[in-house]
């Protein structure tokens, strides 16, 4: 008699111990993590900095060195986005870096207030009175503000129209916008400041401010559209 075992590989197989099909399971769970760590990975990386054939056809922010605006013999920060003809040369003392290829930051030494700028969508070309209108809407502001103050600015030596917002919030911490319509995109530059806590434990306006706000200021006169 023909045995079926011989011929049929699914009755001719060994038993397969509990022990064995947990070791079995555990190895393929590893090598799926292990796997998928990997690609994470190499997802990341790739995500990171613009690369050299992104940079030279303007597809990002860039920065070098030039004159400071006010001291032409001295050396600062120029930011540059060629693809739409923008730049602005850093105040002096203020360092611009890139933490990543849509964000420039532009800090100084001792001040926790450093200016973020970034790209944006303007597809619908909104006017710089227009987003003064977005974001500063009329009627009752939230829990955690106490006032909001917006207007029309004039920007860089072009005095190209960009909206200017204020929001002061309940403890006392500031938030300064500007956001520079250009066509379809929008130049967006903003800095946060904590308050302080005064001998009394109560929050009080940070000095710094004026500072703050020069270091804005002087970055908005240096812009060219």
């Amino acid at each position: 008699m023909i045995s079926l075992r011989r011929h049929i590989p699914f009755l001719n197989r060994k038993h397969v111990s509990t022990k064995d099909k947990i070791v079995s399971a555990a190895a393929l769970i590893f090598v799926f993590v292990f796997i998928s760590v990997a690609l994470v990975f190499l997802l990341g990386k790739q995500a990171g900095a613009p690369t050299e054939d992104d940079t030279a056809r303007g597809f990002s922010f860039e920065t070098k060195t030039a004159p400071c605006l006010n001291d032409s013999q001295a050396l600062c920060d120029k930011i540059l986005r060629p693809d739409y003809k923008f730049s602005a040369v850093a105040p002096k003392d203020w360092i611009a870096s890139q933490p990543n290829s849509a964000t420039i930051k532009v800090e100084k030494e001792g001040l926790a207030c450093p200016i973020l700028l970034i790209m944006g969508d303007n597809d619908k070309y909104v006017s710089a009175s227009g987003w003064v209108d977005i974001l500063n809407p009329p009627g009752k502001k939230g829990p955690f503000i106490k006032d909001v103050f917006g207007g029309v600015i004039p920007v860089g030596p072009s005095n190209w129209p960009a909206a200017h917002i204020t929001t002061r919030g309940q403890l006392e911490n500031i938030r300064k916008e500007v956001y520079i319509p250009v066509g379809n995109v929008i130049f967006i530059l903003n800095y946060d400041l904590k308050a302080l806590v005064d001998k009394s434990g109560n929050f009080a306006p940070n000095p710094d401010e004026i500072v703050c706000d020069k270091g804005l200021n002087d970055l908005l006169a240096a812009v060219k559209l």
